[in-house]
């Protein structure tokens, strides 16, 4: 990790002064190294031609822009037989030569510009101070060098579009690392076959079944093995699948469905008690049904037990208390408990 200090670059420059006003920040620096090497024969100097002054953007201070001054020198080279004869002082950890920013200014405007891309990388720059363009941000990432990648073994190919239904290209694709390896910029079989020759190597050769990048294998990969890849494949299957179901396909006969049965409202009486009435109501329709088939619950809860019938063995009469028989005069009235005649009188 870099360290962060307040000079980009303090082991090549000092620091000599540090300017603050509304337009942003200022920062004076001036190179300290005793000599310089020609970039041409690649010779150290201690000759100075002159002095020379460049002005470098910085990373901004809590939302203020950083301007760096660098004071740097012409140098002579002493080399007789070098072409060059005068060059600037470079300062590689500073900033790249003919910069306008630093190298970790530059570093942040790359590392937005790969990840967020143009226009929205420029708006999210400028809510931290550093105003920068769309354009800049793409040129800096198309200006990034690709990583060399070897010839893949097993590559896949596939058709991209640039723009759909208008302009299509194609992309090569590493099987075994999974990442891309290069883009094309048609899908034309003269095209696949050139890539596949500046590149040999490829032993299997993952495709759809179109015929163009058959072909192009063919011409520039002889030796490989052609697969259809998966996805193509069960693709296919599935459209050969649905064709041959749709020409066998016969018409069912058509079936009779009846109508569901109607349901009665319920009463207004179990719709406003609700279930709980509705339940009441099931009980009491139970308990009618066993009374009248001689039925009564079991002490146990756990079913009905027989009632016994009248026939085999038969109620006996009900007997008046004494004290309501006592009640009841001599005269012929019944007793309005037992029915049976009374005497006169008390029963002592």
């Amino acid at each position: 990790m870099a360290a962060r200090t307040l000079v980009p670059d303090p082991a090549v420059v000092t620091l000599e002064e540090l300017v603050a006003d509304a337009a942003g920040i200022t920062v004076i620096v001036r190179a300290r190294r005793p000599a310089a090497c020609c970039p041409d024969c690649g010779q150290p100097t201690r000759r100075i031609h002159s002095h020379s002054t460049r002005r470098l953007r910085d990373l901004p201070w809590q939302g203020l822009g950083v301007t760096v001054v660098v004071h740097t020198r012409r140098w002579r080279c002493a080399t007789p037989h070098c072409p060059r004869r005068v060059f600037t002082e470079r300062v590689p950890t500073l900033a790249p030569p003919h910069s306008r920013r630093t190298t970790r200014l530059g570093r942040l405007v790359l590392a937005f510009g790969i990840a967020v891309g143009g226009r929205p990388g420029a708006r999210l720059l400028a809510e931290v101070g550093i105003a920068v363009s769309g354009d800049t941000l793409r040129r800096a990432v198309a200006a990034v060098p690709l990583p060399a990648v070897p010839s893949p073994r097993v590559l896949g190919v596939d058709d991209w579009s640039l723009r759909k239904g208008h302009t299509y290209g194609t992309i090569v694709v590493d099987r075994e690392r999974r990442r891309p390896v290069d883009l094309l910029p048609d899908r034309s079989a003269a095209t696949f076959a050139a890539w596949l020759a500046a590149h040999p190597g490829a032993a299997v050769i993952c495709r759809d079944r179109g015929g163009a990048y058959a072909d192009g294998a063919r011409q520039g990969a002889p030796d490989a093995v052609q697969v259809a890849d998966r996805w193509h494949l069960l693709a296919n299957l599935g459209e050969a699948l649905e064709r041959a179901v749709v020409a066998e396909r016969t018409p069912l006969p058509a079936l009779s469905v009846p109508a569901p049965p109607r349901r009665c409202p319920p009463t207004s009486g179990t719709a406003r008690r609700g279930k709980s009435g509705a339940n009441n109501d099931m009980r009491r329709s139970r308990g009618y049904a066993r009374r009248g088939w001689g039925l009564a619950r079991s002490p146990t809860g756990s079913g009905c037990i027989a009632r016994p019938s009248a026939s085999t063995s038969p109620r006996p009469p009900a007997r008046c208390p004494p004290r309501v028989a006592a009640d009841v005069g001599a005269s012929t009235r019944s007793c309005r408990t037992c029915g049976s005649a009374g005497r006169r009188g008390s029963v002592g």
